[in-house]
Parts: C-alpha cells; structure tokens; sequence
C-alpha cells in the first residue's frame, strides 16, 4: 500500500489539499486498521497515539520528501487542518527550491 501512495503523490501536485487528504487518509486507515476514515477526523479522536503519530510522520515524510514535525499534528489536529497546512507549506518549499 505505501508503494501505490508513493506512486500517487509523485504523479500529483502534493501542494493540492485533496491529494493531501487521502494521501493521509490512506495512511491512516492504513495504520490504524480500519476504513471509515474522514477528512474531518480529529487524529486523536480516531484513537492515534503518540507512536501511531510518529510512524506516519515517517511515511509522509517518505511521501512528500518535505520534514514534518510532530508537533504539526497537534497544532493542526484534523486530517483536512494539516491537509491545508502541508499544502501551503509545499507550495513554499517548491517556490524556495526554484529560486535557489
């Protein structure tokens, strides 16, 4: 499954929030075994632990190949809040390694 979500977020704009939001359902569902998963889910709600947050911070970090901080997932605590951050944040990172 993270190979075919590795596939998705090099072949689409990963400064796009949908894209963004299922690349973290995917993972979620995926980490916490289940399927009934929302852009809209509070992560500490769908039951995540600080090692359930940490494994998926690897994997994003793997995904988007952008350094995310832990406490993002506190700070932006739904998967459509972080979605939105990670995008802008994305968009900022390409634009900086373009003008470099």
């Amino acid at each position: 499954m993270l190979r075919h979500l590795q596939t998705i977020s090099h072949c689409h704009d990963t400064s796009n929030s949908p894209v963004l939001q299922q690349i973290l359902i995917d993972l979620l569902c995926t980490e916490l075994n289940t399927k009934d998963i929302q852009a809209q889910h509070n992560f500490f709600e769908l039951g995540c632990k600080a090692l359930n947050l940490h494994i998926l911070q690897i994997n994003l970090q793997k995904q988007l190949n952008y350094a995310i901080p832990v406490r993002a997932f506190y700070t932006y605590p739904t998967i459509e809040m972080l979605a939105d951050h990670l995008a802008t944040v994305t968009v900022s990172a390409q634009t900086t390694d373009k003008q470099a």
